[in-house]
């Protein structure tokens, strides 16, 4: 899974990373994000193959 920002008016790659699977939320935290994922292999009852984890994305970076 990918983020991108925003540079000017044109979107650019931020973190790409396999651990973002499914994000599901962003915390800002200083100088860092903590990107929360739901988990991997998403099933109908919103249970998950894999959970979910957090992972710390430096900003400045």
């Amino acid at each position: 899974m990918r983020h991108d920002r925003i540079d000017g008016n044109w979107p650019e790659l931020f973190v790409k990373d396999a651990a973002l699977a499914s994000p599901n939320g962003v915390f800002a935290d200083r100088n860092r994000l903590i990107v929360a994922s739901w988990g991997k292999g998403i099933k109908p009852d919103f249970s998950t193959a894999e959970p979910g984890g957090l992972l710390s994305v430096d900003i400045a970076s």
